[in-house]
């Protein structure tokens, strides 16, 4: 990593951190830990912090630390692993930690040994060299009319957008038991299965399991970007698209 990228960042948010150093030292905090994935081309916040503080103590979150403002720190120079330290507020190279790549375009950050044996078995579990933008484009395209039909459904309804997600179980992928539909008046909608009125056959030849959202104007499936899947070492993923649901599904880890 070239020190003069971090040089870099650190001069341009200089007042920032030193702001950010007297936050961690007052909570009583030393360095947090913290990555940025790499995805879709693009720089993402791991969803993970590991927190030294001062009296020696450690605890690992599942998710962004707080007192760490997301738009200044995820303009590290490089998606890897990071340490923020309070005591000369500095962000280092996370040399304990660093990038898994789990599948093309997709790499994620990690700190514990934890962390990089989920990321591992996640890589074992996707499949090789996967172009899922080539593949959504084709499924897209063979299940077109049944993708119209399925728009035309929803635009009667008001609705604008379909959150759904497919599990991958022991071999099986069935639909996940959850649909988020955005209405057009703003109203969103959260039901425990796809509705009635959708025919959860053409959603059967999706080239992958996860999260996905259906657009009825665009009348096409995607990836759904801002949710994703759970993955458990029993042999399990279930989708999610919001924090609640993700919530319970890493419940379901810690009770496994």
């Amino acid at each position: 990593m070239s020190d003069s990228a971090l040089k870099r960042f650190h001069e341009r948010h200089q007042q920032v951190l030193q702001d950010t150093s007297k936050a961690l030292l007052d909570a009583g905090i030393a360095r947090i830990y913290f990555g940025l994935n790499f995805y879709n081309d693009e720089g993402d916040a791991a969803d993970y912090a590991v927190i030294e503080y001062t009296d020696g103590r450690t605890e690992t979150l599942s998710h962004w630390h707080p007192l760490l403002d997301m738009d200044v720190f995820v303009e590290v120079p490089y998606c890897n692993a990071y340490v923020f330290d309070a005591q000369d507020a500095s962000v280092k190279e996370d040399l304990q930690g660093g990038l898994i790549d789990v599948a093309e375009g997709d790499s994620r950050a990690y700190h514990t040994p934890e962390q990089r044996e989920e990321w591992e078995l996640l890589a074992e579990e996707m499949p090789d060299e996967i172009d899922i933008e080539a593949q959504m484009w084709e499924y897209n395209m063979r299940l077109q009319y049944g993708l119209e039909a399925l728009a035309e459904r929803l635009t009667s309804r008001g609705v604008a957008r379909m959150y759904f997600g497919v599990d991958a179980i022991d071999g099986t992928y069935p639909m996940s038991d959850y649909a988020v539909l955005h209405h057009k008046d703003g109203r969103i909608e959260t039901l425990g299965a796809l509705p009635d009125f959708v025919d959860e056959s053409v959603f059967s030849d999706l080239p992958q399991y996860g999260a996905f959202v259906f657009d009825a104007q665009q009348k096409q499936v995607s990836e759904d970007l801002e949710g994703s899947f759970v993955f458990s070492d029993q042999g399990w993923a279930r989708a999610y698209h919001t924090p609640e649901r993700k919530a319970q599904l890493e419940a379901l880890l810690e009770e496994a």
